[in-house]
This record gives C-alpha cells, sequence and structure tokens, in this order.
C-alpha cells in the first residue's frame, strides 16, 4: 500500500497582527519599519507597531507505504514458524512542510521570521494477530524542527536591568518587553515507541507501552544570545564593581542605579533559562517513560458481574539542566572550555510513579441494567515532592550576602544548585459512580 499528496499554498497580501503582507517571504535582509513613540502611517495613530512585507510559498508534502514481507496464505496453509511471521508488516512514512509563522513581532534585530520547517520521517514493524488477540507495533522516528518560533524569553528580565540602570521612560530599552520580540528553537527529536495490546481471553485485556524520546538541541534562543553578546559586558561592569551601590552614577553616564539587586536577579534568571540549552545537548525532559493499564471482568461463577482494573504510569528521570560551569571547575571565570564542557555535565530530577486501581459490578435489575463503579487514584497515596527543576544559589545569597561572582562567602552559603520547583499527586481520591441503562 502506497500513499502520499503534495500541497503548495500561497499566502499573500494579508494582515497578521499589524504586519502587513506582500513581498518575499524567504529573505532575512527584509526588515520590520518600527514606530516607537511615533506615528504609524498605517493607522495615522502614535503607537509602537509594525510594518513589513511579506509573502510565502507553504509546502507540505507526505508520503508513505506498507509492505507485507510475506504471503498471506501462510497463516492459512503454512507451517508453524510461516503462520507466526506471516502478520508481520513493515511501515514508512515521510512528512515534511513549512507553516505561515503565526502573528506577532519581528526578532529584536528588526528582521521578520520567516516561515517554520519541520520534517519527520516514520519506520515501523506491525504484528496484528486476527481477532485482536495481539496487536504490537515497534516505531522508531526522526523529526528535524528548523526556525520554530517562540518568544523571546527573559524580556522582563532584561527590561528590568535596563530600568534599574537608570534608563528612562520612553527609551526601547526602557519599554523592551512591549515589543513582544520573537525568538526562534531549532531542535531534532529522535526516538522509540514499543506498544503491545493483547486480549489473551475474552474476559482479560493487556496494555503496555514504552517510549525513549531523545531531543537534541541544535540553535536555541540564538537572537536572545546575540542580545546577550552586545550588552552583557555593560551590565556586568556594573554587577562586578564592589564600589557601585544603589544610588551611584554609571560610570561614563548620568544614569544612576536604583536596584543592583534587581540586575543581579534579572541575569540570575536569564543564566538559569539557558542553562542546560548548549548547541549538541539532549534537551530537558524524561528519557523514558511507560505505562501498563489491565482489566479483567468475570463472565461466569460466584464473581460473574464483577470487574476489576488497575494501571501504573512511569516516568524516568529527567534532565533539568546542566552542572554549571564555576562550581563544576571551582573557578569564578570559567573558559569557553569549561563551559561548554558543563553544558554536557547533565543534571537530572528523579522519576515519577502514578498508580490506580478500578472495582465495578454490573447486573441486571428486571429491565434495567446496572453499573457500580469505584475508581482510586494515588492508590499508594504518594504525597512526596515531584521536582521539576535545579535552580543556581549565589554564594552567600541565603543571608542577604549575594555575591555573583564567588564561588564562597565567608559564614554563608557557597555557589550551589540545589532542587526547585515541584508539584504534588492529590491525596489518594475513591469515587463511586453508578450507571442505570433504561
Amino acid at each position: 500500500v502506497l500513499s502520499g499528496n503534495f500541497r503548495r499554498d500561497k499566502v499573500l497580501n494579508s494582515d497578521m497582527n499589524g504586519i502587513s503582507i506582500g513581498g518575499s517571504a524567504n529573505n532575512p535582509l527584509d526588515s520590520y519599519k518600527r514606530y516607537i513613540g511615533a506615528v504609524n502611517p498605517k493607522t495615522g495613530l502614535a503607537e509602537i507597531g509594525y510594518s513589513v512585507p511579506y509573502s510565502a510559498t507553504l509546502d507540505s508534502t507526505s508520503y508513505g507505504g506498507v509492505v507485507t514481507p510475506f504471503p498471506e496464505q501462510w497463516a492459512r496453509e503454512g507451517n508453524l514458524v510461516q503462520h507466526l511471521l506471516s502478520p508481520i508488516k513493515l511501515a514508512y512514512s515521510h512528512t515534511e512542510n513549512s507553516t505561515a509563522p503565526p502573528s506577532g513581532g519581528p526578532f529584536y534585530t528588526g528582521q521578520r521570521p520567516t516561515a517554520p520547517f519541520s520534517q519527520t520521517v516514520d519506520y515501523a514493524l506491525r504484528y496484528s494477530v486476527p481477532g485482536g488477540k495481539v496487536y504490537f507495533e515497534a516505531r522508531r522516528y526522526f523529526t528535524r524542527n528548523v526556525g520554530n518560533l517562540i518568544g523571546m524569553p527573559n524580556t522582563s528580565d532584561i527590561q528590568n536591568i535596563w530600568r534599574n540602570l537608570g534608563y528612562l521612560s520612553g527609551s526601547d530599552t526602557y519599554d523592551f518587553q512591549s515589543n513582544s520580540y520573537r525568538d526562534t528553537s531549532d531542535r531534532d527529536l529522535t526516538g522509540t515507541e514499543v506498544s503491545l495490546t493483547a486480549n489473551p481471553t475474552n474476559s482479560w485485556t493487556l496494555t503496555l507501552n514504552y517510549g525513549r524520546p531523545r531531543v537534541q538541541t541544535v540553535n536555541e534562543r540564538p537572537y536572545l544570545r546575540r542580545y546577550l553578546g552586545e550588552h552583557r559586558a555593560e551590565w556586568d561592569a556594573v554587577v562586578n564593581n564592589a564600589t557601585l551601590v544603589d544610588g551611584s552614577t554609571v560610570p561614563g553616564t548620568t544614569r544612576q542605579i536604583v536596584s543592583k539587586t534587581a540586575i543581579v536577579t534579572a541575569l540570575q534568571n536569564i543564566d538559569n533559562g539557558l542553562n542546560g540549552l548548549t548547541s549538541g545537548t539532549i534537551g530537558n525532559g524524561p528519557l523514558q517513560r511507560g505505562s501498563i493499564a489491565t482489566s479483567y471482568h468475570f463472565r461466569e461463577g460466584s464473581l460473574k458481574g464483577f470487574g476489576v482494573s488497575g494501571g501504573l504510569s512511569w516516568r524516568g528521570s529527567a534532565k533539568a539542566g546542566s552542572r554549571d560551569a564555576r562550581i563544576k571547575f571551582q573557578t569564578t571565570a570559567p573558559t569557553v572550555a569549561q563551559t561548554a564542557a558543563a553544558a554536557y555535565d547533565y543534571i537530572y530530577v528523579p522519576s515519577q510513579l502514578t498508580n490506580s486501581l478500578g472495582l465495578n459490578y454490573q447486573r441486571r435489575f428486571g429491565k434495567y441494567n446496572a453499573k457500580f463503579q469505584l475508581n482510586i487514584t494515588n492508590l499508594l497515596n504518594d504525597d512526596d515532592p515531584h521536582w521539576t527543576g535545579y535552580s543556581t544559589i549565589n554564594a552567600g545569597q541565603l543571608t542577604n550576602q549575594n555575591d555573583n561572582n564567588a564561588l564562597t562567602v565567608a559564614g554563608s552559603n557557597p555557589r550551589m544548585q540545589v532542587l526547585n520547583g515541584f508539584t504534588q499527586y492529590e491525596p489518594r481520591k475513591l469515587l463511586f459512580t453508578t450507571t442505570v441503562s433504561f
């Protein structure tokens, strides 16, 4: 069996949230014309806005096939080995598309986004026994995402830095967050998935699933990194100058520092957000996950009408960042090579397990069918914290002696990475329901 389709659409002359359309989509040199505190010629109003030519040729392609490598008559006439091989099928699919950028602002450079692109290739081995007794699939997939658009991260932190460096209202830096800048994320996703559904008897059903996804960072937040490269030296010059305090004049300017602590906090937020996103590293998230669910219904004997079901869902340890380069190499000035090496020293949050149980009873009362169901979630009443990430704590931060650059502060905490943020399951819950069919 072979199938496929090809589609090409032309997007032209539509309006996307203040972005006028028309022109070439694939020329990254096209720029936004920005109107900040001035009159937008399109509306005649004084406003912050964007006007840009845009058009795109959007392609969507998919094709694939399913092959049965062994003759179907083996299932009816073959020997035992041929009978077991006959249900095997091999599947392949290839899909790719470029999509119109969603409405929104430009990159901070003024350039407009081009069409994001994605491509997925799938290979699968399928095994299906007639009558629904067994269905098995092992799947391997490869996905590329290029130019995926995201909101530029940490714009509020950048705005806080500029404001606390004494920049005044009306400047682009003072109102940085209001510009709604965007950024991109390029990632590769590969993975293996295995699933099994079996009905060994008319009363028993079993489902098993296992997945091993792997996201690899290709180019994450390039515009944020570029912006930091342009301005980080100016910020660090203030933060690392011990003689500068709140109210001090920024050297070489007439601006006064509003809150040095706020600048340090904003920089820490930016660094935490970029931690573990070096190109080539794996993305944050669980390395493995799986589930098992089963149900059994008694159809005869003294337990006729009763049923039981249960399930377990498991999420393996999850990458939540990378080791801080200063901590790993015990230096206040890590080299470029040390920073790159630390990015590959992953840190993980522990695995998680959820469980549930269900009991039910069905019976006919005259002309009415009734079903009584008891569902129990969080059967083991797990109330442990389930950690979601890590944060870097500056030396001295716990005693209000925050030193963004030091490894240690006398009489206080060293620079360290600690688990931060968690969720908890709801307490064990019993839910009883009754259903009557008239």
